[in-house]
């Protein structure tokens, strides 16, 4: 299993997100860094591991209060072999634009920001499979964005995320139900577990549970997956066992 590092912006400061609470976010703090700029963060996370992906939130963008991407066009500079997989609410094919001349940039559609079923499947085939992941987006129990996407396996792409807001954060552990849920119905499409992962244990149960990412934030910053652990963890994937 391949953990990827989160980093959620918000005014061009990277936050600490807690259960999807984004009006009360505050700015991270971390044993890794006292910076709180995109690529600070990042060069924080690179010495603690060699990481090939990253997973960025613009929280601005999704909540259609402004943009981030010039931080984020420093950062695929900066780092031009790092894979960014970047949830900028995308919901159009005008909103992709501003990253066209970005190789490296993975589109992840977000359900929340999606209008329809029918404008999803447009804007999903727009993107070149290898450059779209779906974020099946919910808040506990509730659903986030266009029902029809959560009911429609055959529109998912090769890779999709099962993103549990009220797990963010917390502490609480991995939401298992709805990642078997969405294991059951992915059939051969990659699984990332978002939301509540705490430490190495949860990592290796996510990986048996056969789940082939982990987004991770809060764990990396405190601590309780250090260096040691994330290179376990890609001992097992490396080995082919998760």
């Amino acid at each position: 299993m391949q953990v990827i590092p989160v980093l959620d912006l918000l005014k061009s400061q990277v936050v600490h997100a807690v259960r999807g609470d984004r009006a009360n976010y505050r700015p991270l703090r971390s044993d890794l860094t006292t910076a709180t700029t995109a690529r600070e963060v990042c060069a924080a996370l690179l010495t603690l591991h060699p990481f090939r992906k990253i997973y960025i939130a613009d929280l601005d963008a999704i909540r259609g209060q402004g943009s981030c991407h010039h931080e984020i066009c420093l950062l695929t500079a900066q780092y031009p072999d790092l894979e960014i997989w970047l949830d900028a609410g995308f919901a159009t094919r005008t909103d992709l634009e501003p990253y066209a001349a970005c190789p490296r940039i993975t589109f992840v559609l977000g359900t929340e920001s999606q209008h329809s079923f029918a404008s999803y499947e447009a804007l999903r085939a727009t993107l070149a499979p290898t450059r779209c992941v779906l974020s099946l987006d919910r808040r506990g129990a509730a659903l986030l964005g266009p029902p029809e996407i959560f009911e429609r396996p055959a529109s998912w792409p090769a890779t999709v995320v099962a993103m549990n807001l009220a797990y963010v954060g917390a502490g609480d552990g991995p939401d298992w139900q709805t990642l078997e849920e969405t294991r059951l119905r992915a059939g051969a499409r990659r699984i990332a577990a978002a939301g509540g992962l705490r430490d190495i244990v949860d990592a290796r149960a996510l990986a048996a549970a056969g789940i082939d990412f982990a987004l991770v934030a809060t764990a990396l910053h405190d601590g309780r997956l250090g260096a040691g652990d994330l290179l376990e963890l890609e001992s097992v994937r490396a080995s082919g066992r998760g």
